[in-house]
């Protein structure tokens, strides 16, 4: 499956207005997503535990550092449940946080990596954790 046939961004910022910093971060979390759901099919198995994927990226000016991985779940009653979750970080600091978002089956990542609309969401979680980050 080609991925990036699929996300088709139409948000809502004038372009003409917007930073070219901003417009390579969302590219930059596009191509992200488009590798994690590919290491997803291949890694993240259906049953049972694996090991975590992850895919990284960063803000153009490099002062914070996103993670976005899958995990099996640590209840050893749920096999098939799997954890989508996103972490921040300052590599100038030792401030981190992360936050899930979302659970479920491998095919519920998979769906939620591949739907166009998701990946504001997925900013949205990096914005939310930049701020935390900004706070402290």
């Amino acid at each position: 499956m080609n991925i990036s046939t699929k996300y088709n961004f139409k948000n809502e910022t004038n372009f003409s207005k917007a930073t070219v910093d901003e417009m390579n971060f969302e590219q930059i979390q596009k191509n992200t997503v488009e590798k994690l759901y590919c290491r997803a099919q291949r890694e993240v198995c259906d049953w049972g535990s694996f090991s975590k994927v992850s895919e990284e990226f960063s803000e153009p000016d490099g002062k914070k550092i996103f993670k976005l991985y899958i995990t099996p779940s640590p209840d050893n009653k749920k096999p098939t449940t799997r954890i989508l979750q996103m972490s921040a970080e300052s590599p100038f600091s030792t401030t981190f946080f992360s936050a899930d978002i979302l659970r479920g089956t491998k095919d519920d990542i998979l769906k939620f990596l591949s739907d166009e609309n998701n990946l504001k969401q997925i900013s949205g979680y990096a914005a939310l954790l930049s701020q935390r980050i900004d706070q402290e």
